[in-house]
């Protein structure tokens, strides 16, 4: 497994949201360098554990069960030639871009070693969000 990108975003307002409040993180950009993790927090008050990371409508985002988006390359590529352009490292709102792991198949209780530090494990698995 390669990880091609870390993605971070801050709250922005928009439109396009069913969020009561009018924000969404969903909008993560690759970002270059080390990130500090941390615990996300309990459901309903925690984050992403991603420094820099917004997690917007926390009832139903974030928290140590649903702290981290991972896609993989692979699958953009795929809805890449379904859409027929081009989609960036971040384009459904992911924090991990991964390269060679099947995100998809991933199974509850996976660990997944990210650099020499981080171990992440599969909690939850979701399908596509709304925002």
């Amino acid at each position: 497994m390669k990880l091609l990108s870390v993605n971070l975003g801050r709250a922005k307002a928009v439109p396009y949201t069913d969020n009561p409040e009018g924000v969404t993180g969903i909008g993560k950009r690759p970002v270059a360098g080390p990130v500090r993790v941390a615990a996300p927090g309990p459901k309903g008050i925690g984050g992403s554990g991603l420094a820099g990371d917004d997690v917007c409508k926390r009832r139903h985002h974030g928290g140590d069960d649903q702290a981290v988006y991972a896609v993989a390359r692979e699958d953009l590529d795929d809805w890449e030639r379904e859409l027929g352009r081009a989609l960036a490292n971040s384009a459904f709102g992911e924090n991990l871009t991964t390269l060679g792991l099947d995100v998809s198949g991933a199974l509850i209780g996976e660990r997944w070693r990210i650099g020499p530090d981080v171990v992440r494990w599969v909690k939850r698995c979701t399908g596509p969000i709304t925002t």
